[in-house]
């Protein structure tokens, strides 16, 4: 018999088994396949979303304000929203011209969870990246896909860093 609780922790168990299936350690022979794997899908998924873009730039965020609106699905589920307007300093324009001032607009779901191993390729401004600079594509007023471009570039990333203090190379 299901109680409540093994409803809810089946699902939750599934997921945890699949992910760990998708995230399996990579013998160090197959890691330079299937990272060229990645770096042409990755490649692919940039050339498609810049023929989807109508303004590509880098710059530097200025403001980003946001307006939350709770909304309730057919279900009845309810769902946040969270609204972002963004203003950013161009610094090189790429692909159409970001105007002074001009705010570009995203939604975030703050029910949304995703599982899943490596990075999301459609990320976006962080809430507190005032200053960061960014790759940002947009449509229509909208971004599409940023690219967080940091200033302070280390040599080894910090999960690098802290595999190399286990005793990794």
């Amino acid at each position: 018999m299901r109680t409540p609780t093994t409803r809810l922790l089946f699902p939750l168990l599934v997921l945890h088994s699949a992910a760990s299936f998708a995230c399996a350690i990579v013998p160090p022979g197959k890691q330079a396949e299937i990272h060229a794997k990645q770096l042409a899908a990755y490649k692919a998924e940039v050339a498609a979303v810049k023929e989807e873009a109508d303004l590509i730039f880098m710059g530097s965020l200025s403001t980003l304000a946001s307006t939350p609106e709770t909304v309730t699905a057919a279900s009845g589920q309810t769902r946040v929203l969270q609204h972002h307007h963004a203003v950013f300093q161009p610094w090189e324009q790429i692909k159409g011209e970001y105007r002074d001032g001009q705010v570009l607009d995203y939604t975030t779901d703050k029910n949304r969870v995703v599982v899943g191993c490596g990075p999301e390729f459609r990320t976006l401004p962080k809430e507190n990246g005032a200053g960061e600079v960014y790759l940002v594509y947009a449509r229509e007023g909208r971004i599409l896909r940023t690219n967080h471009m940091p200033m302070d570039a280390q040599v080894l990333s910090g999960y690098e860093e802290a595999a190399f203090l286990r005793g990794g190379e």
